[in-house]
């Protein structure tokens, strides 16, 4: 009954609009390996699944089977073909993800190219609306707006897709990293084990492996952030003059420092709570591991205090690193406030006016460089 039941649930799951010869033979049968260019650049491969979750809850089965190169198998095939005693394994992980990698940044230094325009096409609308001379020379308001509304579509499409693509390539690395050092705990030798606690072993599985994906999302920034900072700089230069380009460049060199201190503070903080957490766990297993001698000599109290006393330290710690990270995120949602202030207030000291047209451009511009200074600290 229950394999009825499971056959039966099987044929509205989201895999179940696949033909038989649309599915691999290897056994591949996750959409995103057959779907086109313009069923992966909109999503649509995932509208099944959405349109099963809208008619009944979903269970386990109902989710696809993970493709055969996004397994752990397939994965530590692909990372053991890139590694050798000689190679870093960070190079190794960049060797195997690296056409993910190189697409997911492409895909972002789009976003930013797209995003380029909208400030051109703003002040085109603003002086259309004003019945002055369009810049542009597009003197058709449908086509301005067509043409405003086709980059910002496009300029979503690049980053969301780029950020999926380095989203994905972060999650693989993370496992990759698991599996890993859970290949090498199962073949360490009776002095290395007996070197290595399991504290250090949880950490690289959890924390370490976590950093992975944090670096796979952000550190495309460091080369795609230095363009979007170029580019919102020759654009306020070109609207407002040297001098506010200056002092919009300076008020973003104070942003880029001041959440680099912060950074810092977060990667040290972080460190001392792996720590602790290495000690915590490290703790913790023993306690297991000697449960009757501690109950024999009744130890529990001492061993209670120690742990609590952990706790503390690792709980005290880790308020701290949100605070910083808090901070750290509110910091760089102002970071546009601070740059537009500067250059605006520079603009208006040296005899200048404004007026809506310079306002809604001066927005568009700072808008450009608003995602590079989130993500350029953190990478």
């Amino acid at each position: 009954m229950d394999e009825q039941l499971l056959s039966a649930r099987k044929k509205t799951a989201p895999y179940a609009f696949l033909e038989d010869d649309d599915v691999d033979p290897s056994g591949q049968q996750h959409p995103y390996v057959h779907a086109g260019w313009l069923s992966l650049s909109c999503y649509e491969w995932v509208t099944p699944l959405i349109h099963l979750g809208a008619k009944q809850p979903l269970m386990a089965y109902d989710v696809w089977d993970l493709a055969t190169p996004d397994t752990c198998a397939g994965m530590y095939d692909r990372f053991l073909a890139a590694w050798s005693p000689t190679t870093r394994v960070s190079t190794a992980l960049v060797r195997c993800f690296r056409r993910d990698l190189v697409a997911a940044g492409a895909f972002l230094t789009l976003s930013i190219l797209s995003q380029v325009v909208q400030p051109l096409l703003v002040q085109g609308m603003l002086e259309y609306l004003a019945d002055e001379p369009v810049s542009l020379g597009i003197a058709n308001g449908y086509a301005l707006m067509a043409l405003m509304v086709t980059t910002t579509f496009f300029q979503s499409l690049f980053l969301n897709y780029g950020y999926f693509l380095s989203t994905k390539v972060g999650i693989n690395m993370r496992s990759v990293a698991m599996d890993v050092v859970y290949q090498k705990a199962l073949r360490l030798s009776a002095s290395a084990r007996h070197a290595t606690t399991s504290g250090e072993i949880v950490t690289l599985m959890s924390s370490d492996s976590e950093r992975l994906l944090e670096a796979a999302n952000d550190g495309l920034w460091i080369v795609v952030a230095p363009l979007a900072f170029v580019c919102s700089i020759a654009l306020t230069w070109i609207y407002f003059g040297v001098w506010p380009a200056a002092s919009g460049t300076a008020a973003t060199v104070v942003v880029l420092l001041g959440s680099s201190h912060l950074a810092a503070k977060i990667g040290a903080t972080r460190l001392r709570v792996t720590s602790i957490t290495e000690e915590r766990v490290k703790v913790t297993s023993e306690m297991l591991q000697g449960i009757r001698v501690m109950k024999f000599y009744a130890w529990e109290p001492a061993i209670m205090r120690r742990l609590e006393a952990l706790r503390q330290h690792e709980a005290s710690l880790l308020r701290r690193l949100n605070f910083y990270r808090v901070l750290n995120v509110e910091f760089l949602f102002l970071s546009p406030v601070f740059v537009g202030a500067a250059v605006l207030s520079t603009y208006i000291g040296l005899g200048n006016t404004l007026d809506s047209t310079r306002i809604f451009t001066m927005i568009a511009v700072i808008n450009l460089g608003r995602i590079a200074l989130y993500h350029f600290p953190r990478a």
